[in-house]
């Protein structure tokens, strides 16, 4: 689940497979909140679906209880709702940068004043709803692991935060979060 052009290739991936009966759905509703999704997940999951991949850090939000969070909660019913499907499902959590995490701090020359917030690493929904994944025995790949400390302290080339989430930076994010699924889907 999550917002992605459908693509080309991907006729050209499942061709390297010929013997196997692939079905490939984006059921996805961009920009809505995980609760959307356990009240609608019919609409959008087939029910002997076999892999899901979810991401809601970015649109659940932040909630600062660690305890009795909102987030948790919502998450961990999603979470349940998709077990509970007939082929019991593989779930994988997909987990992106929040708001103001994926940016520079205040001190940096490229911090726009008037646009952007600024949050720390920590400063995310993405570890309560990993405690969720670990709970229930799911996996979870996290971009933001993955990219932080290249673009926040490195500022290695290709991994700029404008270029991961800037104009088309959206399709080097997708590509990179496809790369640690695949990657992680092999071991």
């Amino acid at each position: 689940m999550g917002a992605m052009r459908p693509s080309a290739r991907w006729g050209i991936r499942m061709s390297a497979f010929p013997n196997a009966n692939i079905t490939a759905r984006n059921g996805c509703t961009p920009g809505v909140p995980s609760p959307y999704m356990i009240m609608c997940l019919e609409l959008s999951v087939d029910p002997d679906v076999d892999l899901v991949f979810v991401e809601y850090t970015l649109n659940d939000g932040h909630d600062r209880l660690i305890f009795e969070s909102q987030v948790v909660k919502d998450s961990e019913r999603l979470v349940r709702r998709i077990l509970a499907l007939p082929n019991h499902p593989a779930v994988v959590f997909m987990h992106v940068p929040s708001h103001g995490i994926a940016g520079y701090p205040p001190s940096h020359p490229k911090f726009e004043k008037e646009r952007d917030i600024y949050a720390e690493f920590y400063q995310t929904s993405e570890d309560v709803e990993a405690a969720v994944s670990q709970y229930y025995d799911v996996q979870y790949l996290s971009l933001r692991t993955a990219v932080h400390h290249l673009a926040a302290h490195k500022e290695a080339p290709g991994f700029l935060w404008e270029q991961l989430f800037g104009g088309k930076g959206g399709r080097l994010r997708q590509v990179v979060g496809c790369r640690l699924a695949v990657n992680r889907l092999g071991d």
